[in-house]
């Protein structure tokens, strides 16, 4: 009998070796097809601000009746990191990056106060050798 579910576990292992093999050369695919087209709407859009700007208008509608309407988004970059912390701890504006976290608290005999280790379960692959026979 567990001949019988190793099987089924190496058939299920397969096809999923098959899908994911298939799905790879897809977005491969769409990768070759949506690149340049990618190109050339960054391309298009960054002439199309340009053009606008230059009419001094915010917006200009298509024959298809779609409005593209020109916006500002703002951003703040960080220019000293000391004033940059401080302004964030005392505006609770601080994101804690869990990943170094799990670096340091791997090493430790217990869990910080404030945090908890979670596992997740997930399937990792090696790939097989080109050159080794994978029939088994």
């Amino acid at each position: 009998m567990a001949t019988t579910s190793l099987v089924k576990i190496k058939e299920k292992a397969d096809r999923l070796n098959q899908l994911r093999r298939a799905i790879s050369e897809q977005e491969e695919y769409s990768k070759m097809i949506l690149e340049p087209m990618k190109l050339e709407r960054d391309v298009v859009q960054a002439e199309l601000i340009a053009d606008l700007n230059k009419a001094e208008l915010a917006s200009i509608k298509t024959s298809d009746g779609d409005t593209y309407v020109k916006a500002v988004r703002k951003a703040v970059n960080i220019t000293n990191d000391i004033f940059a912390y401080k302004f964030a701890l005392e505006h609770r504006a601080v994101k804690i990056d869990t990943l170094a976290v799990a670096r340091i608290v791997k090493d430790m005999k217990e869990v910080p106060t404030g945090f908890e280790v979670v596992d997740s379960e997930y399937i990792s692959v090696r790939k097989a050798k080109k050159d080794q026979n994978v029939s088994e």
